[in-house]
């Protein structure tokens, strides 16, 4: 026995298929039509990579949508002490460099 059913994909949805991009989705069926359709999951559609404000010797401030992000690292072989002054150090220089930031905002905001 053959089973046939109608299935409704959008256009953008078959574009990626063709260009074999892997897609998540969910398949549902509608009673009142008898048509199967695909609906695709939105995920990391539309996303902005991160903006890159500052690096230091071995981290960075980067500046989302949403969020300011610091990454600092150490190298373990320097030993516990050495590695926590390093990585305080580098904390602090990209805070600094963000208020030296929000200082150059502010003094524009007052000039206007």
């Amino acid at each position: 026995m053959n089973l046939f059913r109608r299935t409704r994909i959008e256009d953008e949805t078959l574009e990626l298929v063709r260009a074999r991009k892997r897609l998540e989705g969910a398949l549902y069926y509608d009673p009142m039509t008898r048509e199967l359709s695909f609906r695709p999951y939105l995920r990391h559609r539309d996303r902005k990579k991160d903006e890159m404000l500052c690096e230091s010797a071995s981290g960075w401030l980067k500046r989302s949508a949403k969020k300011y992000k610091i990454y600092a690292s150490a190298n373990r072989g320097m030993g516990p002490v050495r590695s926590a002054a390093e990585l305080k150090r580098q904390a602090m220089e990209l805070v600094e460099y963000l208020k030296s930031l929000n200082m150059a905002d502010l003094e524009l905001i007052d000039s206007i």
